[in-house]
């Protein structure tokens, strides 16, 4: 697997053309950060995406996310990830890989963040921001407040989602058609029975920034019969579930990356 350590040059620059050539060799290896070290990588400001939130700082009060807080930049520092002007030392500058990774995470026009749960194990967080046609960032987030990061071609990301979707290996040899209704009570299976006999859930959202208004939700429910998405749009029955199969996971895991609704 490439680094993105290996890719940037001496003078903290690798162009985006580089990187989504890297990325047709395999995925780009990037670090794992802390939530308290992402904390400065967002500049002090916290996500208020409530699928990509801080699962360590957000368990704690203000003195201790404060001691946290200071101790990630200090992390930072001693390894190099940020140089400081002493003169203003709120005013931090990131180097090389990770002055790379800030301006991926902050340029990406489509997000699309999601949280996986698992009965009896621990929530996982994930987001996927398509930072140009060609390039996928990953994020992968557990419990415990570490953050792993990744570059994948946009194939690649959607095979990770599609997974993420078929996490117990249920999904069909083919999808069935989708079903729609007025009403979201009137979706078959209802939304109770599906939600009592999901192994896993998924709860999706696909954001366009920089202007843009679409905002797009799903739900995956991964049951022992099969995957089932519903999500909502337009007309006289706005409501759609459908049931796919493994053929199609992919496929509609790729138009949520590029932010646009499943096939159906």
């Amino acid at each position: 697997m490439n680094s993105l350590f290996s890719l940037v040059s001496s003078n903290h620059h690798v162009s985006l053309e580089d990187l989504e050539d890297a990325v047709l060799d395999g995925d780009v290896l990037i670090d794992c950060l802390t939530d308290e070290e992402l904390f400065w990588l967002r500049h002090g400001e916290a996500t208020t995406d409530p699928a990509m939130d801080e699962p360590y700082l957000s368990t704690l009060d203000a003195h201790s996310r404060q001691v946290a807080t200071d101790s990630g930049l200090r992390s930072l520092i001693a390894k190099g990830m940020v140089d400081v002007d002493p003169e203003e030392p709120s005013t931090l500058e990131f180097a090389g890989a990770y002055s790379v990774l800030a301006d991926l995470r902050s340029s990406a026009p489509i997000v699309t963040r999601l949280r996986l749960d698992v009965r009896g194990d621990e929530s996982i967080r994930y987001a996927f921001g398509l930072v140009s046609p060609s390039l996928v960032l990953t994020e992968e987030v557990a419990d415990g407040g570490f953050h792993d990061f990744i570059l994948q071609s946009p194939p690649a990301a959607a095979s990770a989602l599609g997974a993420i979707f078929d996490r117990h290996g249920t999904a069909g040899p083919k999808s069935e058609r989708p079903v729609r209704a007025a009403h979201r009570d009137d979706l078959t299976p209802n939304g109770d029975e599906l939600a009592d006999r999901s192994m896993h859930t998924v709860l999706l959202r696909s954001t366009r920034g920089q202007g843009g208004s679409s905002d797009l939700a799903v739900s995956v429910n991964g049951t022992r019969d099969g995957v089932y998405l519903s999500w909502s749009e337009s007309g006289d029955r706005p409501h759609v579930r459908i049931r796919l199969g493994r053929p199609d996971l992919e496929a509609a895991a790729l138009d949520l990356i590029l932010g646009d609704s499943p096939p159906a």
